[in-house]
């Protein structure tokens, strides 16, 4: 089983070279890199949901210590924390039903591209949200990111000759 360094690591070899992280691409299994984007899927849906609540109490903190707030700590507590909890289900909905409803609508676009092929470059191409969206206030910058590394995706697929009798047409 790979641990999640191994995927950091890959992500951040993909970042740094896109075009070398996509002929890696080519040699790896729809299986691995959908295992390797759940797994980092769950990852960063908890750190997020931990920095939320971080950022959060510590900013209620700093305003009952500057301010002269009256604040039920109890109560803050339980708001953060069902807060946070709700951006981990929706960093997993997202994550998970969004992805198969862009790359559906993607797929009507590319009829030639092998859906498991679409799969595998918008999976692979979503590292930068995957790697820094727990950082706030980031999000759109990290979605164009992503979208440049799929459009070099995108230019960087080679579409394989597969004969109709071949088991493989079943990818």
């Amino acid at each position: 089983m790979t641990s999640i360094k191994t995927y950091i690591t890959e992500g951040i070899q993909l970042l740094k070279n896109p075009e070398k992280g996509f002929i890696f691409l080519n040699k790896k299994t729809l299986e691995y890199v959908v295992g390797a984007y759940l797994r980092l899927l769950l990852v960063i849906a908890f750190v997020a949901g931990a920095v939320n609540l971080l950022f959060s109490l510590g900013r209620t903190l700093f305003f009952d210590l500057t301010r002269t707030l009256e604040v039920d700590y109890a109560v803050i507590i339980n708001y953060r924390m069902v807060e946070s909890f709700s951006l981990i289900f929706s960093y997993l909905m997202v994550g998970t039903f969004l992805m198969f409803i862009i790359s559906t609508i993607i797929k009507i676009f590319y009829k030639k591209l092998k859906y498991t092929e679409l799969l595998k470059i918008m999976l692979y191409s979503t590292y930068p949200l995957l790697l820094f969206s727990f950082v706030p206030y980031i999000a759109i910058s990290l979605l164009i990111w992503s979208i440049f590394i799929f459009s070099i995706g995108m230019k960087m697929h080679k579409s394989h000759k597969i004969s109709k009798d071949s088991i493989k047409q079943r990818d």
